[in-house]
């Protein structure tokens, strides 16, 4: 009996501008398409100051009740731009990371409440706090920055300092290194303090 030969299919077609496409790519499309989180890490990444504040605006305008959207959901973006009016360039120098509790309770703390002045140079410090270490700015940057001078600067070091909040560390030829772990030892004393006069007054309700 005779074997017919196979007969192999033509190649395709190759349009103008086009190429075969590299094997494998079509898995690599799938996985990229079926995974929102890589899509969006790599859309973020290569997002420019003029995107975000694209996407702060438009979440912005999608959203109303302070902040559920049209369909009830919250807009999908909670990012630093969005929050302060969708102004990207605002972060173009970066942010500080600020617990809720120190911006509610620092001025009822005992037995030293925080003025707003001594408020602010924690905030001042906070911005050189990027770890565990203590931060180390110069007096002169801080008073510039609050719009007072040096002086003033270095006797709200003192005053927290006086209050138990802050140890100074003096550096020969360097600037001083503050100190912040006893307020925040002092704040968290405060939370746990207040959480527990919380509970009691739910109880007693009851």
């Amino acid at each position: 009996m005779a074997t017919g030969s196979k007969q192999k299919n033509p190649p395709a077609k190759v349009g103008r501008g086009q190429g075969p496409r590299p094997r494998g790519d079509a898995k690599a499309s799938r996985r990229r398409a079926g995974s929102p989180e890589i899509s969006r890490s790599r859309s973020q990444e290569s997002a420019t100051p003029d995107d975000l504040a694209s996407q702060a605006r438009n979440n912005r305008e999608g959203s109303v009740d302070g902040g559920a959207s049209a369909t009830g959901r919250k807009p999908a973006s909670f990012d630093v731009a969005t929050r302060w009016g969708g102004h990207a360039e605002l972060t173009s120098d970066g942010f500080v990371p600020v617990v809720a509790s120190f911006l509610k309770l620092s001025g009822t703390l005992q037995p030293y409440p925080l003025t707003p002045a001594e408020a602010m140079f924690v905030l001042q410090l906070m911005v050189h706090k990027w770890d565990a270490r203590a931060p180390h700015p110069a007096y002169k940057t801080i008073a510039q920055r609050m719009g007072v001078s040096t002086v003033y600067a270095r006797r709200l070091g003192q005053k927290l300092q006086h209050k138990g909040y802050l140890n100074r560390r003096m550096r020969v030829g360097k600037t001083t290194r503050f100190d912040l772990q006893p307020f925040f030892d002092c704040l968290a004393q405060h939370v746990a303090a207040e959480a527990t006069r919380t509970r009691k007054r739910v109880d007693e309700d009851e």
